[in-house]
């Protein structure tokens, strides 16, 4: 089994639902509200979670996904909101 380079199946996702907001959100913007959700976020580490370079917690993806307005399940790619 080939083994992947990516460390989250949700980075890309995250990045569009968070572009998608009308206005766009900043990383930094994200960061801060998913961190009063009780994630220990910041914009580098918003960045890494995007360019799927590092792992998401399962609390810092409900934090992200409360944040951004959608389920964690399309963040993983399940159903569509």
């Amino acid at each position: 089994m080939k083994k992947s380079k990516h460390k989250n199946v949700t980075g890309v996702r995250i990045r569009v639902a968070r572009l998608n907001k009308t206005p766009p959100m900043s990383q930094a913007d994200l960061a801060r509200c998913a961190s009063r959700h009780g994630a220990s976020l910041d914009q580098a580490a918003i960045s890494r979670i995007e360019h799927q370079t590092i792992t998401v917690t399962d609390y810092e993806l409900i934090a992200i996904a409360r944040r951004l307005g959608v389920t964690v399940d399309s963040l993983c790619g399940g159903k569509k909101e």
